[in-house]
C-alpha cells in the first residue's frame, strides 16, 4: 500500500481542486443515491472502546477515531447542520484533539455532504468522488432551485386546509418542515470533494495507528473504499455493508465484484473485531453481517439469472421474484430496485454466469 505523508499523497497521485463555489441544490438523490432524509434523525454517539466512537443519524454512521496526534473522522454526514452536530459530539468525547483527516468512503450525500465543515482536515477519497458530486448537483439543480416557491405554495395550502380542518394538514406540515431544512441546507451547502485522491490502496499513519484504505474496484458505486483501523480492529465498510437492508443498489453498482470484495473482507476477518456499516447498528457488528450481505446479493444474482433463463421480461421478473428469506429486512418493499439494478447490469455486461 502507498503511504499517506503529511497533507499529501506521493506525487503520482492526481492533486487536481474543483471549485467550491456556492450553489442552491437538494440534498436529495438521483435514482440510487439511496438517501434517507436526515432532517428527522436524532444524531448520537456510541463509543466503541476509550478511543473510538460511531456518531449515527444525518443519513448514516460517522466513525471518530482519537489517537495522541490527532483524530481521524469517516464520513461527514448528509449536511453542514448534520456534521457541525457530529463535531459537536466528537469534541465533547475527545475535548482538545483537533480532527486531522476526514476519510470519504463514496460520493453518496449522506457520506460527504458535511464535508464542509470540516474544513481545517485534510480530506482523502477516491479520485472518482468529484466528478460524481459534480454530476449529482448539476442533474438536481433545475429540478429543485425553487424552493422559497415551493414552501410558500405549501404554507398558503397549509392555511386552507387548517381552515377546512383537511385530513392533509398533518401531511402538508411534514413537507414544510422537509422543505425548510432543504432550505437550511441550500442557503450554505459548498460542494467540497476529497483534498487528495486516490486510485488504489493506501495506507496513512496518525499518532501511532495504521490506517488501511483499500479499493476493489466498482461495487455499490465506482468510489467505494473501506477503512481498517488496524490497532483498534475495526472495519469500517461505507455502503458496501447495509445492516439487513434491501434497496441497497443503484445504476452503477456491480453486483459481481461486490459479491467478490465481500468474500475477501470475510476471508480476512482475522484482522478485525469490530465492523461498522454505513447505515445500521454501531455496535455488535461482526463478519457474520457481511456473510449475510454476500448472501442476499448472491441470492438476488442467481434469481435475476434464472429468470432471464425462463425468458421473463424485466417488469415480469420484478414481479415474480420474492426472496421471501428476506421479508423482515428493511426496505423489503422495495427490492424490485435490486432486481432492476441487476438486471440492466446484466444487460450492461452481456453476460449471465457468476
Amino acid at each position: 500500500m502507498k503511504p499517506i505523508q503529511g497533507k499529501f499523497f506521493l506525487a503520482s497521485f492526481d492533486l487536481k481542486s474543483i471549485s467550491r463555489e456556492k450553489i442552491v441544490i437538494l440534498i436529495m438523490f438521483v435514482c440510487s443515491l439511496l438517501f434517507i432524509p436526515a432532517y428527522s434523525e436524532e444524531i448520537k454517539s456510541t463509543k466503541i472502546s476509550d478511543e473510538v466512537i460511531v456518531i449515527s443519524g444525518g443519513g448514516g454512521n460517522i466513525t471518530a477515531v482519537r489517537t495522541r496526534e490527532g483524530i481521524l473522522v469517516v464520513d461527514s454526514f448528509a449536511s453542514p447542520q448534520e456534521a457541525r452536530e457530529a463535531r459537536r459530539l466528537i469534541a465533547e468525547q475527545f475535548p482538545g484533539f483537533s480532527i486531522k483527516y476526514l476519510i470519504n468512503t463514496h460520493h453518496h450525500a449522506d457520506h460527504i455532504w458535511g464535508n464542509q465543515v470540516f474544513n481545517e482536515a485534510v480530506i482523502i477519497g477516491h479520485a472518482n468522488i468529484a466528478k460524481n458530486l459534480m454530476r449529482d448537483y448539476s442533474e438536481t439543480l433545475k429540478e429543485y432551485e425553487g424552493y422559497d416557491d415551493k414552501i410558500g405554495a405549501l404554507e398558503i395550502k397549509l392555511k386552507e386546509s387548517r381552515a377546512d380542518k383537511s385530513e392533509d394538514t398533518e401531511k402538508i406540515e411534514k413537507d414544510i418542515a422537509r422543505w425548510r431544512w432543504i432550505k437550511a441546507l441550500c442557503d450554505e451547502f459548498i460542494p467540497t470533494p476529497p483534498d487528495v485522491r486516490i486510485t488504489s490502496d493506501a495506507s496513512l499513519k496518525l499518532g501511532g495507528k495504521t490506517f488501511e484504505l483499500m479499493y476493489f474496484g466498482t461495487a455499490h458505486t465506482d468510489n467505494d473504499l473501506v477503512v481498517l483501523d488496524r490497532e483498534d480492529e475495526i472495519l469500517i465498510t461505507g455502503d458496501l455493508l447495509f445492516y439487513r437492508k434491501c434497496y441497497i443498489m443503484g445504476p452503477h453498482s456491480d453486483t459481481r465484484n461486490w459479491i467478490v470484495l465481500l468474500d475477501k473482507l470475510i476471508d480476512n476477518s482475522s484482522q478485525y473485531e469490530h465492523v461498522i456499516p454505513s447505515h445500521g447498528p454501531p455496535r455488535g457488528v461482526g463478519v457474520s453481517a457481511l456473510e449475510e450481505q454476500r448472501d442476499y446479493l448472491q441470492a438476488l444474482w442467481d434469481a435475476v439469472v434464472d429468470a432471464r433463463q425462463k425468458g421473463l421480461t424485466k417488469d415480469q421478473a420484478i414481479n415474480e421474484i420474492k426472496l421471501e428469506q428476506y421479508k423482515d429486512w428493511l426496505d423489503y418493499d422495495r427490492i424490485g430496485l435490486d432486481i432492476e439494478a441487476c438486471w440492466a447490469q446484466m444487460e450492461r455486461s452481456g453476460t449471465e454466469i457468476f
